[in-house]
């Protein structure tokens, strides 16, 4: 990817992020409230909905740090092994 993504991803991104944390700490009391009346069963639903895409994403998380740091194949993406050990590109 071009850095010159990255970087509007980070340029565009912090700000958006920003504004969605600020309009959600303004209407916090507003939103407890429309949490609060909801019935049981949808507070259950949502707090397992959470539960299973917070595991999604730390398997996830996981799976990448360990294929990031213990496996051949990501070190082979970029360097090229050979018996000499002189290819690295």
């Amino acid at each position: 990817m071009p850095q010159w993504v990255q970087i509007a991803g980070i340029v565009i991104g912090g700000p958006v992020a920003l504004i969605v944390a600020w309009q959600l700490w303004k209407h916090r009391r507003a939103i407890w409230a429309w949490f609060a009346a909801r019935p049981l069963g949808f507070k259950i639903s949502l707090f397992s909905a959470f539960t299973v895409a917070a595991l999604v994403a730390g398997s996830t998380g996981l799976y990448s740090y360990n294929y990031l740091m213990h496996d051949n194949d990501f070190c082979q993406s970029c360097h090229i092994m050979d018996t000499l050990g002189t290819g690295s590109r």
